[in-house]
């Protein structure tokens, strides 16, 4: 949509709010950086991997975190986030291995609810026969037969000019000698400045039973993230810019950090084309810190592509149909 005019002073609260989250951004990825380095050695203990990785095209593009993300990925994200509006998404994704992600999610208002229900699911070539996955599916060929699989449902509501949220979900993960599952919950909250420019949340992730697999118990990767999204300030007369930055700390001490932006350009009502680009500290080993995207979106209808750097043989995809 074309910005509608506003106020000189308006203008002013939202170019300093925007700055605000540029400049959060930049602090986020440069505390992430110098964290200390013995996290990193905890990164493949938790699973199952796909709990680990980006859900939608849109998400991957920013830098994978959605913690304040207000979209049909809230279900997987901060379920504060549900809700507000109709939509649908679809998504596929492809790993250099051979590993093909997908996710399918709605979301939708009930009374004062915002309820949303999501699945997910990893088929990936395992290299050895047992034990938990490492994120090296993604990169490697194997020869096993190895996957993974989440069922979400959440709800939200709006109390005291917060908003709030839980969701419950299931996951399980199989090799091809493993099976194991186990039920989880996540709580979140958010709320909205500068007339819904900018949206904040905080949220709690994979609270439940640890995984075991071979006698092995395996943890959730259970953290604590914080984000902040800006969006629909207007440059121009048919240029939107957006900007996201994520915090997330897990139960081992490990920090991750993303930072993103999208520019948006609105030639006429109801069409735009979106660029977009993140940066990251990677969660797996497999991962690299660069990510990207673009986006088309025709009155209800968006398609999202999402590209996100790995480590050995290039980068993985996704594409995301979106229908509201």
């Amino acid at each position: 949509m074309i910005p509608a005019t506003r106020s000189p002073a308006s203008g002013r609260r939202d170019r300093a709010a925007c700055r605000r989250v540029h400049g959060a951004s930049a602090a986020l990825l440069a505390l992430a950086a110098v964290w200390p380095s013995q996290a990193l050695a905890q990164r493949e203990h938790h699973a199952p991997i796909l709990l680990q990785l980006p859900v939608t095209a849109r998400s991957m593009a920013m830098g994978g975190l959605t913690a304040a993300t207000r979209d049909v990925e809230a279900v997987f994200g901060n379920p504060a986030l549900v809700g507000g509006a109709n939509a649908l998404s679809v998504t596929l994704g492809r790993y250099a291995s051979g590993a093909a992600t997908g996710h399918a999610a709605t979301t939708m208002t009930v009374g004062m609810l915002g309820v949303a229900l999501g699945a997910q699911l990893l088929d990936a070539p395992q290299r050895q026969a047992g034990g938990p996955l490492q994120s090296d599916v993604l990169t490697d060929d194997g020869r096993y037969a190895a996957s993974a699989m989440g069922a979400n449902v959440a709800a939200s509501l709006s109390w005291k000019g917060v908003r709030w949220g839980a969701a419950a979900r299931y996951v399980e993960q199989r090799t091809a000698l493993t099976r194991t599952g186990s039920a989880a919950l996540d709580v979140g909250l958010s709320r909205d400045f500068v007339n819904g420019m900018l949206s904040t949340g905080v949220v709690v992730q994979h609270l439940g039973r640890d995984l075991r697999s071979g006698g092995e118990r395996i943890d959730l990767p259970l953290r604590v993230a914080v984000g902040a999204t800006a969006g629909g300030y207007g440059v121009g007369k048919w240029i939107d810019v957006g900007a996201a930055s994520h915090l997330a700390v897990r139960e081992d001490g490990a920090l991750f950090g993303s930072a993103g932006g999208e520019l948006t350009f609105v030639p006429i009502e109801g069409i735009s084309l979106a660029v977009r680009g993140g940066a990251r500290r990677p969660e797996l080993r497999a991962q690299r810190a660069l990510t990207g995207g673009l986006g088309l979106q025709v009155d209800r209808l968006a398609i999202d592509y999402g590209w996100e750097d790995m480590r050995g043989k290039g980068g993985a995809h996704r594409i995301t149909l979106r229908m509201r």
